[in-house]
């Protein structure tokens, strides 16, 4: 009788733990949030509601998009009605203020509008009516959202895995404005490879979503070939048909770009007419995918993050096949010419700081810094070593960041995961340099020939390497 109460007791304590892990399990995303905003859509899409608690003081929240001022009734203070003041994008809080409350109009000025479908579907810019504090590291802001059950809705922000209509916000390098998605839209989650792509279909000409589904699934397939997962697990991918307006590009995505808003989005405008062969041969997904492998890089030394992206786009396209050896060898030596034909006058970080005049040295300088780098690190450890294994250890430690990298600190970072100097050294030699990096020599170690501008091999001591570069065994 004792030993069945003991058991009894034991199996009460087991059950009891049991519960009371998947309780910290269901509440530990709170424990770090700190202020709570609640977002109601009217059924319309002509307005929202924000009202914010706040769990410690603040001086003041900001909208930073100067439009703000356009959108914004009157903000109260939630129980005294106290009005607040707005300023220069701002408003002003007292020290005792805990909640606040104020409506946006989102459809006062339609031409700011990236599109609007006669009110049924709305894109804005958060940073127009959202006004947030400065948010530290350690801090994320819980977000829920009351929107009418005939609406999908799509953010940048990190999702709440236990709630369909509540998000995260952290703190953000703020590379560009993200978008809220919010109307009748079609949306769905793809599931592939450890990641879900959260994708929005703007409305506009008829697109095949399977088809678009397949390329987008086969681009996560090409990023993964850098070291088996993608490196975001959630991003917000836009897809806007838009044939029409890009009628004289032969792309089947004449454009992509990378946003960094509170949480990384991926925008595709696609000619929706092409077939799921065209877009499968094109590189543009796979180089703005490939930018999600890094932290955002400051502007004034984008040309790192974009030469990276261009050199990975090559590597990985012909890691899945989509290029052939030649194919990609030929397509980096001619980026690399046209890099090195680009303001030859400039450095890559005076290039970059121009803007205008030195794009090819923009787009390849760093491409040839991480391809030299890249056959570095693999002479030197007998190919243990590569860019691939220094990309993964920085997936681990590292990403997806909340802040703003200098060229500098990310070559810093790099040569401390892959335990060398290979990359501080390339960024000491020429970020700062006129001219081009000397690919040229890399080339000839790898048994990389070029008669009249066509690239040629030859068998040398470093074939395993040039080949392992672009034929990485899949496991």
């Amino acid at each position: 009788m004792y030993l069945r109460e003991i058991l009894f007791i034991v199996k009460l304590l087991i059950k009891n733990i049991i519960g009371l892990i998947c309780l910290l399990l269901s509440t530990q995303v709170y424990s770090a949030t700190s202020h709570e905003y609640k977002l109601k859509f009217s059924v319309e899409l002509d307005a929202v509601e924000v009202t914010i608690k706040l769990a410690h003081p603040e001086r003041s929240l900001k909208a930073p998009n100067s439009k703000s001022q356009f959108f914004i009734n009157l903000a109260t203070e939630c129980k005294t009605k106290r009005q607040i003041t707005y300023r220069n994008k701002r408003l002003l809080l007292s020290p005792d203020t805990k909640c606040i409350t104020y409506t946006m109009r989102l459809q006062q000025i339609s031409g700011s509008r990236l599109f609007n479908a006669k009110g049924q579907t709305i894109v804005s810019q958060a940073n127009e009516w959202l006004f947030l504090p400065s948010i530290k590291s350690s801090e994320k802001i819980l977000i829920s959202v009351d929107h009418s059950p005939k609406h999908n809705l799509s953010v940048p922000w990190e999702p709440n895995k236990f709630s369909d209509d509540e998000f995260f916000i952290k703190a953000s390098p703020n590379s560009g404005s993200g978008l809220i998605v919010i109307g009748t839209f079609h949306s769905e989650i793809i599931k592939h490879k450890g990641t879900k792509l959260r994708v929005a279909y703007l409305p506009g000409k008829p697109v095949d979503k399977a088809m678009i589904k397949s390329w987008l699934m086969s681009t996560v397939d090409n990023i993964s070939l850098a070291y088996g997962q993608f490196p975001n697990p959630n991003p917000q991918i836009i897809i806007a048909p838009s044939a029409k307006s890009w009628s004289r590009q032969r792309s089947p995505v004449p454009f992509g770009r990378v946003v960094r808003d509170y949480g990384e989005s991926v925008h595709f405008f696609i000619d929706q007419r092409q077939s799921l062969q065209q877009f499968n041969q094109d590189w543009t997904a796979t180089h703005e995918f490939s930018h999600l492998l890094l932290p955002y890089i400051s502007w004034k030394n984008r040309w790192l993050s974009e030469g990276f992206a261009s050199y990975y786009q090559n590597v990985l396209m012909a890691r899945a096949g989509v290029y052939s050896e030649q194919l990609a060898w030929q397509k980096l030596y001619d980026g690399f010419m046209r890099g090195k034909r680009s303001a030859p006058e400039l450095s890559p970080n005076s290039a970059a700081r121009e803007g205008r005049g030195g794009n090819m040295k923009v787009y390849w300088s760093g491409a040839a810094l991480f391809f030299i780098a890249d056959v570095r690190l693999r002479q030197n450890s007998n190919n243990t070593k590569s860019l691939d294994t220094t990309l993964k250890a920085l997936k681990e430690c590292c990403l997806p960041s909340n802040k703003a990298w200098t060229g500098s600190q990310l070559m810093r970072q790099l040569d401390t995961l892959s335990d060398t100097t290979v990359f501080s050294d390339l960024y000491k030699d020429y970020a700062n340099s006129a001219g081009f990096l000397p690919f040229a020599k890399t080339f000839k170690d790898l048994g990389i020939q070029v008669n009249n501008g066509k690239v040629k091999f030859s068998d040398n001591k470093n074939k395993a390497i040039r080949r392992n570069i672009m034929f990485k065994i899949r496991k």
